[in-house]
């Protein structure tokens, strides 16, 4: 009897675990659109080759990495997209979902470390900026032809995104086109005491001249959404320029969170955000489509996600 008693009870939580999932499962976020921004519509390589020099020591940093496609998009060549990452984010896999997506679509993507080694003593924003453009220097060099740089975007998340406002004051190729998602500009703002020298935003950021589009996020605590909208404010240089803010939405699980890391995106870790707001901004871009709109989709209740708002244009 006791033993039934067991079964009967392990079998109610069984019961409990399995309605459970199956709620779980059933609520959930939109998925990856079927064409348009953000789809694998375009897609029309198979593979990638991933190709690499240089090296990061604890005063400097040579490394940049290069992602080419088997299919590139022009024939002989392809467009070029300047990846720049987050400050420490130097791994190209933290944001290896957004790099295939692009390659995938017949783009070259060139993703330069301007970290050093050593951290703690790599607190110069200048000298990470000169670092970033030389590695693309060097990148597009050994690329040679392949290498479309008349055809070249730049996107950056994070520190790599208030770099990419200075891209051209600095000496980089001129882009068709620039996506800065989370630009962290006001230093004051980071949770950890550290005595960095900045850019002077003020001075080199009306130098870009290339359209822009600047996203932000609701819950981002580290860039809040008026960094973004500051950043805004330095562009007058710029073709056009315009702010979207995405919007957190808790109506099913899991929720959409619009935090500082939503543009983070794990090869198979990639999110309604990453396809429909970050990664379709850019295609957008790319497409020649300089004004972007976005579609967040519904989730499995058929209830629209909050659709993301325009803070200034």
């Amino acid at each position: 009897m006791a033993d039934l008693i067991g079964l009967r009870r392990r079998g109610a939580r069984l019961a409990i675990v399995l309605v459970v999932a199956a709620v779980i499962g059933a609520a959930c976020q939109p998925v990856r659109p079927s064409t348009g921004p953000g789809s694998t519509e375009d897609h029309i390589a198979t593979t990638i080759r991933v190709f690499e020099q240089g090296e990061q020591t604890p005063t400097d940093s040579t490394k940049v990495t290069w992602f080419v496609p088997d299919v590139l998009a022009n024939g002989d060549s392809a467009p070029v997209v300047v990846y720049l990452h987050g400050f420490s984010a130097g791994v190209p896999d933290l944001y290896r979902g957004h790099i295939d997506h692009l390659a995938l679509q017949g783009a070259v993507v060139v993703h330069p470390s301007y970290n050093t080694s050593n951290l703690l003593n790599d607190l110069d924003q200048n000298a990470m900026v000169d670092r970033l453009v030389a590695n693309v220097d060097a990148a597009l060099t050994a690329l040679g032809p392949t290498a479309d740089t008349s055809q070249l975007y730049v996107y950056g998340h994070s520190a790599g995104a208030a770099f990419g406002s200075v891209w051209e004051h600095n000496g980089g190729v001129p882009p068709k086109g620039i996506v800065l998602a989370h630009p962290s500009i006001d230093l004051s703002a980071i949770p950890v005491p550290v005595d960095v020298t900045p850019v002077d935003w003020a001075t080199e950021v009306p130098s870009t001249t290339a359209p822009v589009v600047l996203l932000t996020g609701d819950a981002d605590t580290i860039a809040a959404p008026a960094e973004a909208v500051e950043l805004f404010g330095h562009l007058t240089g710029a073709a056009s320029r315009v702010v979207w803010q995405a919007r957190s939405d808790a109506t099913m699980y899991p929720p959409i969170n619009a935090s500082h890391t939503a543009p983070l995106a794990l090869s198979a870790a990639a999110t309604t955000l990453d396809w429909r707001f970050y990664w379709a901004a850019l295609d957008q871009v790319m497409a020649g489509d300089l004004e972007p709109d976005f579609d967040l989709g519904e989730w499995s209740d058929g209830t629209s996600v909050l659709a993301p708002i325009v803070l200034a244009d």
